[in-house]
């Protein structure tokens, strides 16, 4: 009897582990956030970790790009522009992005 006792003294209430699950749940999702995308040439393509998700026109407004609750890679290309890239680690807010696309090439002459 002892010994139940003491595995049970040990053993958190199963009510404990929910609601440090829930913590950690809330936590996650504080973490997560978006990103408000303005983009030149604004029909940009957006890549999210190497996927395309739209164009920037697509995450310009209240809609925002997603992030999740982990660091992202995130690129803007367009044919004829040198593309950008950037790391986001999301921290529960919003945050805006503003991308002006270099030519890929200059042209210039002699």
């Amino acid at each position: 009897m002892a010994l139940a006792l003491a595995a049970c003294a040990t053993t958190p209430p199963q009510a404990a582990m929910f609601e440090r699950a829930g913590n950690g749940l809330q936590d996650a999702q504080a973490r997560s956030g978006d990103l408000q995308l303005s983009c030149d040439p604004q029909d940009s393509e957006v890549l999210l970790d190497g996927l395309p998700v739209g164009s920037c026109v697509d995450f310009s407004g209240r809609r925002g790009l997603s992030l999740g609750q982990r660091m992202r890679k995130v690129e803007i290309r367009r044919e004829g522009f040198r593309p950008f890239e950037t790391f986001v680690e999301p921290d529960g807010t919003r945050a805006a992005l503003t991308v002006t696309l270099a030519p890929s090439n200059t042209g210039g002459g002699p």
